[in-house]
Order: structure tokens, then sequence, then C-alpha cells
């Protein structure tokens, strides 16, 4: 109990990060259940269409952001906009792809899809500097906002085409039904 008060109130700072942290991984976990369902009943195409047109907003949206951006007016509605994309697009996305294939090839499945979501992602990594101009040397100043902001709108137009390939060769309707083991 002789802990400085300086310590307490970063241990408690600490405490109520996490229970917050938790509290949004909760809603995350919670709303990609309910879209997950709601895939299954009308289908994956529509969910991912609108999952990958809420994205575009949201990185549209924090495209916006500059050197003189407010997190609370400027970057928080982005990414509650991004958030909510992910939500939408992420669990019909896995529900699809694992309702395509057999139950007994589901555990494969799950597998690669993780695997291209990682690959994805650290293609991304490596992909959006490189078309945005930015190297070592631009990483501060303006060269970076500059190379922020065309990074954004390249995403935006990837969620764009994402879209636009769904549409076409996904089944509309209901999804097939998946096994529960």
């Amino acid at each position: 109990m002789d802990e400085p008060i300086e310590a307490t109130s970063r241990k408690h700072h600490s405490d109520v990060r996490r229970v917050r942290l938790r509290s949004r991984e909760g809603r995350a976990v919670i709303a990609a259940a309910v879209l997950g369902r709601l895939a299954d009943k009308i289908g994956a195409r529509v969910p991912i269409v609108a999952g990958n047109l809420i994205l575009a907003a949201g990185t549209w949206w924090l495209s916006l952001v500059g050197v003189g951006s407010k997190f609370l007016p400027d970057i928080l509605p982005g990414m509650i906009v991004l958030a909510l994309g992910l939500a939408t697009l992420g669990a019909p996305l896995t529900s699809a792809t694992l309702s395509a294939v057999s139950e007994q090839d589901q555990g494969i499945a799950s597998g690669v899809n993780n695997t291209v979501g990682q690959l994805a992602g650290l293609l991304m990594i490596v992909v959006l500097p490189a078309i945005a101009g930015l190297s070592g040397k631009t990483f501060d100043g303006p060269d970076f906002a500059g190379g922020y902001q065309l990074a954004m709108q390249a995403c935006t137009l990837l969620c764009f085409v994402a879209a636009g390939i769904a549409v076409p060769t996904m089944r509309s309707g209901q999804a097939p039904a998946t096994p529960t083991v």
C-alpha cells in the first residue's frame, strides 16, 4: 500500500484503458456475430459490398486528415466509419469462405482465409508506401502528409474495386447452411 500516488494513478489509468479496450473488443465480437448470422440468412454479397463501401467512406474520411486535424472532429468519426466497415465485411466474408467448401475442408479453408488476410495486410504495408512515394526519408513533414493522403485515397479506390468485384462474383440470396460441429 506504499505505492506512490503517481504509480497508483498510472495503474488505475492502465486498468481503465484495459476495460475500455475489452469493451470495444466485445462490441466488435457482437457486431461480427450479428452480421455473420445476417449473411447466413440473406447471403454474403450485400454485407460484403456494403462493408467495402463503408470502408471506402472511412478511408476517404481519413484521407482528409492533415497537419492541423483534431482527434474528435476529424479523426474519430473516420475511425468509427472504418471500424463499422470492417465489422460489416469481416464475418460475412469468413462465412462465405467457409460455406463454399465441404465440412471436411473447412479447417483448411479457415487456415487459407487467415493466411490470405495476413498476407494482404503485409502487402499493403509494403505496397501502399511505395504507391504513395513514401520512403524512410519522408516519414515526417509535408512529404509524409501528402503521401499519407495518397495512400488513404488508394485504399478508398481498392475498397471500391473490391465492392465492384463482389457484385458479379458472389451469389445472392441465402448462403448454404454451414454444418455446426
